[in-house]
């Protein structure tokens, strides 16, 4: 799975250096970007499938694995099966952790999908110079944001990654290093 995502990602990245659309510069002058200014069929055909097929699919990916993630979850809880009782996969927190990613997804992208669109179908220039600043911002932002909510989303896991992160420097809390006792999921009810 994690090879056809960097496939994936590569495909589109080339995409514009073989041809398809092309990169220049953002309207800061700052980083490269799809060429807004090439506002040829090639670049509305490329944005138009990239919009499908890099934001949208990945959304309805998104949305369809939490919700059966917390799904499954709801349903090992009813049926009382125990395996599944480590207090960091609780369906609600599943839940909880599942919907911020998708909202921070949708915060991240959806004005860059936007901004794209835009120039797909009315001029580039028409578009306000703030909306040529902040989207790409954000986009970039996203990557950074997932393990910040990762982080904060449960404290077992936080003292994981604290302890990852400082490995070279201490000992890792012995909390970490013993499994959870697993209780039967009709007891957290």
């Amino acid at each position: 799975m994690l090879a056809f995502i960097w496939l994936w990602s590569l495909f589109w990245s080339v995409c514009p250096l073989l041809g398809w659309a092309s990169y220049g510069y953002e309207p800061s002058v700052t980083t490269c970007t799809l060429n807004w200014q090439q506002n040829d069929a090639s670049y509305k055909w490329y944005i138009m499938v990239l919009c499908v097929l890099v934001y949208l699919v990945p959304l309805i990916l998104m949305c369809s694995c939490y919700y059966q993630a917390a799904r499954f979850l709801h349903r090992a809880r009813d049926t009382g099966d125990s395996i599944y009782a480590y207090d960091w996969a609780t369906e609600k927190n599943v839940t909880k952790m599942g919907v911020v990613l998708v909202l921070t997804f949708l915060f991240c992208w959806s004005a860059y999908a936007v901004v794209c669109l835009w120039t797909v179908f009315r001029h580039p220039y028409t578009v306000p110079l703030a909306l040529t600043l902040i989207p790409p911002l954000l986009a970039k932002a996203s990557p950074v944001l997932n393990p910040i909510i990762y982080f904060y989303s449960h404290p077992r896991l936080r003292k994981g990654m604290m302890a990852t992160l400082t490995c070279c420097f201490r000992e890792p809390p012995p909390e970490l290093l013993e499994l959870p006792e697993t209780k039967s999921m009709t007891e957290n009810k």
